[in-house]
């Protein structure tokens, strides 16, 4: 059999996920491998047809495809995110059609979920057969138990292939008839935004289009202008390189103009709207250079307090994994949701309703200092974070660690808690004791209301 690696490490060869491909390849010597690193040359694969030709006619040829890539900022690297596109655009999606596929990642498990529900999406969409993906740590090689469960699953991914199993799909198609053309009317009520730095960020400003109405449909609902902000017109050399050199003290090995723009015109808004079109499951590519590149400020959150929305054309409603990275990503950054404002409407005047509410409570909320609690996206999220930097990360991550450090992230470690500790021990001590434990849960519920209870119906509280 034959396999087509495509590497989305912006690393190529050095990529710490490409090594797992090689312990599989050590193992089933008897398979020819062929390797692209897509990751670290795309703009010489979309310079050049020849390149990307010799991927596709590998494929072609092969029996099945890995995709292997870390996981970056919860997706795949823009790099390999732009290779998915290129397929597309150059109508290559029929020479993926009936392969078998799996995805291998590495990560310290932030939101991996998420990267893999994309792949296998974009394999569904591809018509393939997708058999599952295999998420690893970056240090699982190390592992003895660990390293036997992946050729376990390497072994039964040849299987599959060889007794020619089927294998079910999981995402429908999205639909191919475009969406209705959106034609808003000017709004009525202005909304008073002079105390209010608002930016919208978007991938492609074209006043034709449904997204450029909606943006300008958004932007009249104030009375003031608001900054609108094209990502191609800002000075962005490429993707991030994973190069970490920004976790000793946040500065990107980049010397172009992206660092300074996240530093100013963003840190500096009150109200963030990312505005984009629906392209294979997410928004461009360029958008997620943007996202990979703020990575600069590592693993803490840097636009804190701010009111986020989403301006979206496309099938949003059918892309559940897509509202679910947004609405983590808002929450990671300690700021508040506001809205999907979609065009998948048949009424206009609803769209319009629904942007002129959203920027009513991007003022409104932002005047109170609104941030709703967050989920298990934060709480799961930072915690992760904080045990990796705390450990294994803290001499990579330095400038992490001080923030975490400065910020009381590890004070949340609940072995630091005194008070906890203690009375832990106490109450496992006393619930050996069978007449003991018997009192002690009859009277749990009512000893845990009643504080909470004295706060929720005491006037002065």
């Amino acid at each position: 059999m034959k396999f087509t690696i495509i590497s989305g490490s912006p690393k190529g060869e050095g990529s710490v996920t490409l090594q797992y491909l090689l312990y599989i390849q050590k193992h089933f010597p008897q398979y020819e491998y062929e390797i692209f690193h897509v990751g670290k040359k795309i703009k010489s694969i979309e310079a050049n047809q020849d390149k990307f030709d010799a991927i596709i006619d590998s494929v072609k040829s092969s029996d099945a495809v890995f995709w292997i890539t870390p996981v970056f900022y919860f997706l795949i690297p823009a790099q390999l995110k732009r290779f998915i596109e290129l397929i597309h655009e150059r109508g290559a999606a029929e020479s993926f059609q009936g392969k078998y596929a799996t995805a291998v990642s590495t990560s310290i498990k932030f939101f991996d979920t998420t990267a893999h529900n994309y792949l296998h999406a974009v394999c569904d969409d591809l018509k393939m057969k997708y058999v599952g993906f295999n998420s690893l740590d970056m240090w699982d090689i190390f592992t003895l138990s660990k390293r036997d469960q992946f050729l376990l699953f390497a072994k039964n991914f040849f299987s599959i292939i060889e007794k020619k199993e089927p294998v079910s799909s999981q995402y429908l198609p999205l639909p191919e008839n475009g969406l209705k053309k959106y034609s808003p009317e000017k709004s009525a009520q202005k909304i008073d935004n002079s105390n209010k730095n608002i930016v919208v960020l978007t991938d492609e400003y074209k006043q034709e289009t449904n997204l450029g109405k909606m943006i300008n449909r958004f932007s009249d609902s104030f009375t003031q202008d608001i900054q609108i902000v094209e990502i191609n017109k800002i000075n962005i050399k490429g993707g991030c390189l994973s190069c970490i050199q920004c976790g000793y003290d946040n500065n990107c090995i980049y010397k172009d103009e992206f660092t300074d723009f996240w530093k100013s015109t963003m840190k500096n808004a009150d109200i963030i709207i990312f505005a984009g079109e629906i392209r294979d499951r997410y928004l461009s590519s360029q958008f997620k250079m943007v996202f990979d590149r703020s990575f600069f400020m590592n693993h803490t959150p840097f636009l804190t307090e701010k009111q986020m929305g989403f301006i979206i054309s496309g099938p949003l409603s059918q892309i559940a994994n897509l509202k679910h990275l947004f609405s983590a990503y808002v929450e990671c950054q300690n700021s508040n949701f506001l809205d999907f404002v979609t065009d998948e409407y048949d009424d206009s005047e609803k769209i319009d309703n629904l942007l002129q509410s959203m920027a009513d409570h991007a003022v409104t909320y932002s005047d109170q200092k609104y941030v709703r609690p967050h989920t298990f996206y934060k709480e799961g999220g930072m915690k992760i974070f904080r045990d990796d930097v705390y450990g294994r990360l803290r001499f990579i991550c330095q400038a992490d660690h001080r923030w975490y450090r400065d910020n009381g992230i590890y004070a949340t470690f609940p072995q630091r808690n005194k008070f906890t500790k203690s009375r832990n021990r106490k109450l496992m001590f006393l619930t050996r004791f069978k007449f003991i434990r018997e009192k002690l849960y009859k009277r749990i519920n009512k000893e845990m209301l009643k504080p909470i209870h004295k706060i929720a119906v005491d006037p002065d509280k």
